[in-house]
């Protein structure tokens, strides 16, 4: 039985937490913190969330079941293998950019999320998302369409580190420093995505 949607008081919280955990990690994030942030008292928060890994896993259900779905398309179109890894990395990109701060705590706190027993649903949810990332590159270096002289898990963690890279601020001011305006995402993904993709296509 799917669970009523949320409220909108509650979608805020889970919001605003989010920009936080990705600010400042999920251990680096209070209840109080998130309180202030909302204007609640601790005491009132627990109205909305009996603790903080629930707030997180609702911020990263939606984020995780997303981004999921955006793969298993693009690794069940067709093409070479090579062909349906951009379309996932494409897929990814947008998917990841509607869900920001969820992506980037989802990898920035992995770990934590994998030890957590309260995380332990969510870890296995994200668990599942890796092997669709495989499927199209050892697909892709079954036909020729991506170098087979690189294993299949560094291409992925190269291709992943350029997401979550694509969505972090840190960079950004390198990036507008070398001439370019605002905070385009979308863009820098792109341009990441022509690199990496030259980088594993055979000569």
């Amino acid at each position: 039985m799917p669970e009523a949607p949320i409220s909108a008081r509650k979608a805020e919280i889970i919001r605003i937490a989010g920009g936080l955990f990705a600010e400042r990690g999920f251990q680096g994030t209070s209840l109080r913190d998130i309180g202030e942030a909302v204007a609640l008292r601790r005491g009132s928060l627990y109205s909305h969330f009996s603790s903080k890994e629930e707030i997180l896993v609702r911020l990263l259900e939606p984020a995780v079941a997303d981004l999921r779905e955006a793969l298993e398309r693009a690794a069940s179109a067709s093409g070479t293998g090579r062909e349906r890894l951009q379309l996932a990395m494409t897929e990814a990109l947008r998917c990841s950019q509607g869900h920001r701060d969820a992506i980037l705590v989802l990898f920035q706190d992995r770990q934590l999320i994998e030890d957590a027993p309260a995380l332990h649903g969510i870890s296995e949810q994200a668990k599942t998302i890796a092997p669709i990332w495989l499927r199209c590159i050892t697909a892709g270096q079954g036909d020729g369409s991506i170098r087979a002289d690189v294993a299949p898990a560094s291409i992925a963690l190269g291709l992943i580190s350029l997401l979550v890279g694509a969505l972090s601020d840190r960079h950004l001011g390198l990036y507008a420093a070398a001439g370019n305006v605002g905070d385009d995402r979308s863009e820098l993904g792109r341009a990441a995505t022509t690199l990496i993709f030259e980088g594993i296509t055979p000569r």
